[in-house]
């Protein structure tokens, strides 16, 4: 049916939120005209594809494909087709960015300081927790009114500086990371808030009406002091009461576990393809700090669906739904919208916050 701007977006059941064409979990385009007869967006599909106004082209998994986060799925076969697409995507409005409100650099100069990130983010043979807490204190640093001029006119040497950073200040941050307190109430307020718009559940006909609303927000206002169960968010979630957010010691988690975490991560920050950067229209640096929460978010969740299912470590599978859950909801939930909401990203990934919810990594 027709959207704004003359473009098409594909109707929905308003029973189910599913697609008119979805019969039984397959295409019925597909099946009766095949693959190249469906959307644009459908044969993207599970990828997301961004085209950006310097020419640039990235890519990155939806998880809510059954197929992504399994080492056995075929999904590497839609590589080939990537340029394909990204050329079927020239009518589209490119993707542009800047870095933030106080400082509006634009693009040129993002990519420049995404570059610096990278180089803290990928640095080798250091544990994540430590990479995590370092870009959480970096970003933080340069997140700022008065670093404004330097953000506007940074260059090559800012990936540079940023290595030297994380070389000079790796024992101190140790230490810091080491030395953190257990939460206070606020920050477990905080937390637990920000885990329901996470795990927001909007389906059609969920919620609606005066008494829809007033139960969600009772609810809501139970869990963030620790009472009410998260299932009532989101009836995917682990059946835990808010107490057990935020996870007070490590988690461990096996190698499947890891490797999935580390997959959508890096694969949300390697291709800039922030959360709420396309749909809520953050800037660069609310858009990483949404990343930032989730991250460790994910592994508190996946350490809930460990737990309720009476297990000592979390497992792939456990990862995988928390990850699933998170990249669903999130793009679905118009909390995120909020000017409220945006504070409390930036609240969470303050660096002494962020030092606290990282408890739940592991130190190696």
């Amino acid at each position: 049916m027709p959207a704004s701007g003359g473009r098409f977006t594909l109707q929905k059941d308003p029973r189910t939120g599913d697609c008119v064409f979805s019969g039984g979990g397959s295409c019925r385009i597909q099946s009766d005209f095949g693959y190249d007869a469906k959307p644009l967006a459908c044969r993207v599909f599970p990828l997301e594809i961004r085209r950006w106004k310097d020419g640039r082209i990235s890519a990155a998994y939806r998880w809510v494909c059954p197929e992504v986060g399994d080492p056995e799925g075929a999904l590497l076969e839609n590589e080939g087709s990537l340029e394909t697409l990204a050329r079927e995507l020239d009518d589209v409005r490119p993707a542009d960015d800047v870095f933030s409100d106080r400082s509006p650099a634009d693009l040129f100069r993002v990519r420049k300081i995404h570059a610096g990130f990278s180089a803290i983010l990928h640095a080798p043979d250091i544990p994540l927790k430590l990479r995590l807490y370092a870009l959480a204190r970096t970003l933080d640093f340069h997140d700022r009114k008065e670093m404004a001029g330097f953000i506007t006119s940074a260059d090559d040497s800012f990936a540079a500086d940023a290595c030297d950073f994380l070389l000079k200040a790796e024992p101190v941050l140790r230490k810091e990371l080491a030395a953190a307190r257990r939460p206070d109430a606020l920050l477990r307020t905080m937390f637990r808030n920000h885990l329901c718009s996470l795990l927001q559940h909007e389906e059609p006909g969920l919620g609606k009406g005066f008494s829809g609303r007033l139960s969600a927000s009772i609810s809501r206002f139970r869990i963030a002091l620790g009472t009410g169960s998260i299932r009532r968010m989101n009836p995917a979630a682990p059946g835990l009461p808010g107490s057990f957010f935020p996870v007070q010691e490590a988690f461990p988690a096996e190698p499947d576990a890891v490797r999935i975490h580390g997959e959508f991560l890096f694969g949300k920050f390697d291709g800039m393809d922030f959360w709420g950067r396309r749909v809520h229209g953050y800037t660069y640096c609310e858009g990483l700090r949404h990343l930032l929460a989730a991250g460790v978010q994910i592994r508190h969740l996946a350490a809930a669906f460990a737990l309720s299912a009476d297990r000592p470590t979390v497992s792939g599978e456990n990862m995988l739904h928390a990850v699933q859950l998170a990249d669903l909801s999130f793009a679905n939930s118009s909390v995120f919208r909020l000017k409220s909401a945006r504070k409390w990203v930036r609240f969470l990934t303050t660096p002494r916050n962020m030092v606290i919810l990282l408890r739940v990594l592991p130190e190696k």
